[in-house]
């Protein structure tokens, strides 16, 4: 499969790193949405819901770096 010629090679290439936008954007929503229903359960507005969306981003962050260096790295 390495010598495919043409667009094949680099569709299959670039494949792999396709769902990285969805899940980018559901770690971020499922976390501020999580934290937009504790706010509604303590009437904290809007402070858990920041916190989850800053939590949802810095995983998501995290898990879009180590997909993209972590196997750069060796893992």
């Amino acid at each position: 499969m390495e010598n495919e010629p043409g667009l094949g090679r680099s569709v299959r290439a670039y494949g792999r790193y396709f769902h990285l936008g969805p899940q980018f954007v559901i770690t971020i929503g499922v976390l501020a949405l999580g934290g937009n229903w504790i706010d509604g359960r303590l009437d904290t507005q809007p402070w858990f819901l920041i916190v989850g969306f800053a939590l949802g981003f810095g995983a998501a962050f995290y898990n879009l770096y180590q997909e993209v260096y972590g196997e750069k790295r060796g893992r």
